[in-house]
């Protein structure tokens, strides 16, 4: 059990079933109790001291860091004959409602084997969370 949603789309939780009948009934016993927590909505302010925090398990919001530097990188403005220095702000990606949430699983009873049909952009990770949930080798 998590103790935390932490973005929109994020799976919670799973129904396993022999058939879509049993799966639906299943749906309607699964309840949430979710409290909304502060909202980091920009990126630089949420690395200010007291800043909320986007996922519990991160204390200062910064989750990596790196920096890719090429030649005289001063040198270069310095001889540019004009500079431009402007901040962009680029709208957050997620799981929109054209990349629809959904698994299909077929076993097969003689192999003991699942066939897993699920649409992501991260089949290796997917793997890894199912292996975890379902405990197959």
């Amino acid at each position: 059990m998590k103790d935390e949603a932490t973005y929109v789309g994020e799976p919670i939780a799973m129904v396993v079933a022999s058939s879509r009948r049993l799966a639906e009934d299943a749906l309607t016993s699964i309840v949430f109790d979710i409290e909304p927590l502060p909202a980091v909505t920009d990126p630089l302010a949420g690395l200010e001291p007291g800043a909320p925090k986007a996922r519990m398990d991160c204390p200062d919001n910064l989750v990596a860091w790196q920096s890719i530097d090429y030649g005289n990188i001063e040198g270069a403005f310095a001889k540019a004959a004009h500079r431009i220095k402007e901040h962009y702000r680029l709208h957050k990606g997620g799981g929109h409602s054209i990349e629809t949430r959904g698994i299909a699983v077929r076993p097969d009873p003689i192999d003991e084997t699942l066939t897993i049909y699920a649409n992501t952009q991260m089949p290796h990770r997917a793997k890894q969370i199912l292996v975890a949930a379902l405990g197959p080798p």
